[in-house]
């Protein structure tokens, strides 16, 4: 009886052991965030810059930028992170990030200063894409913009003062508006095309045969409806169209008319793998046939 209690004693610090020896095991991982601070306009190291996590399990911690724009974050959590990057002549940059594994999180700031912003549109209303626009001051530009395919553009980050802004777009006239900038401002374009003028000549159909005097060519459809011209022995010439998609008419009474469906390239447009400018001069002869005899 005693040599089984002493084996029974035994037995319960073993257990004890390892017990112990599970709930000392390694802890989870920990991960690594680290990247570079820049100027968004140069790519120059933000020096000193402050990376705080406001967000997330670690929440509170925060670091600086070195001489080179490096920061670096050790023993994170894994999980969600929001962190705030700021400097003294930047606007400060708030970034949401998922960090599962070491990550690296490179960052660009703006410098401070107001936003200029707004559309570029054609007469009619239809918004133009990549348009590029620039604001200039004292003969150098405080910034630049250019916009995709919706039709805005923004130029942040500019000073207080007197800007020239400037928009262009080949295949319209180049517009330019003084502003004075004392806050986030709107200065919306409206840019004409440049002009074309469409000629050719207007004659008769077999059996009959010659030109046609005193035939009306006019646009039908498009942003120039009604332009037109009366055609001579020698042709007719519609002069300031705008190039583009439109319907053209000649027409005559006596004579069955025709209509004929144009898309003029804009002077600059791209055509092929170079840029070439399109003629200003758009040629389309037409014929008509008499509704009786010759």
């Amino acid at each position: 009886m005693k040599k089984g209690c002493a084996l029974a004693l035994l037995a319960v610090p073993l257990a004890c052991s390892g017990r112990t020896d599970q709930g000392t095991g390694p802890s989870a991982s920990r991960v690594v965030l680290s990247g570079t601070m820049s100027a968004a306009a140069n790519g120059v190291a933000i020096r000193n810059g402050l990376v705080q996590i406001v967000d997330g399990a670690d929440a509170g911690r925060q670091t600086f930028s070195n001489d080179i724009g490096r920061y670096e974050l050790a023993d994170m959590t894994p999980g969600t992170v929001t962190l705030l990057f700021s400097s003294s002549e930047f606007v400060d940059q708030r970034r949401t990030e998922m960090v599962r594994a070491n990550a690296t999180l490179n960052v660009q700031l703006e410098k401070k200063g107001f936003v200029l912003s707004g559309a570029t549109t054609t007469q009619w209303g239809e918004f133009i894409g990549d348009v590029g626009v620039e604001a200039s001051q004292d003969g150098r530009v405080r910034g630049g913009g250019g916009n995709g395919m919706t039709g805005g553009y923004r130029i942040p980050t500019l000073s207080p003062g007197d800007y020239i802004v400037r928009a262009t777009k080949w295949g319209y006239v180049t517009v330019q508006k003084p502003v004075t900038i004392t806050g986030d401002t709107t200065l919306d374009f409206v840019l004409d095309r440049v002009r074309v003028s469409i000629s050719g000549t207007v004659s008769e159909a077999a059996p009959c045969s010659g030109p046609i005097q005193d035939a009306r060519v006019e646009i039908v459809s498009g942003p120039d409806v009604g332009l037109g011209a009366s055609s001579t022995a020698t042709g007719y010439q519609i002069r300031n169209a705008n190039w583009g998609k439109f319907w053209l008419r000649a027409s005559k009474p006596g004579y069955r008319l025709a209509e004929v469906s144009m898309d003029v390239s804009s002077p600059g447009s791209k055509e092929g793998p170079q840029e070439l400018p399109a003629s200003s001069n758009v040629q389309m002869h037409f014929v008509l046939q008499r509704t009786v005899g010759c």
